[in-house]
């Protein structure tokens, strides 16, 4: 959610903060959803469905 809000929730120039990673001090790669084979997906490539407890 963080991702998201940093990428929609700010005007271009506008101040926020991003996460780093402590050992580079490099921006944390963007988070994906991605299938089994490791296919990048979006909300058009995938469903959810309802799990039912036995």
């Amino acid at each position: 959610m963080r991702q998201w809000g940093e990428e929609h929730l700010f005007s271009a120039g506008e101040k926020h903060s991003i996460l780093v990673d402590n050992l580079s001090g490099k921006p944390i790669s963007k988070l994906a959803v991605s299938s089994p084979q490791g296919e990048i997906l979006d909300a058009n490539d995938c469903h959810r469905e309802k799990v039912i407890k036995h």
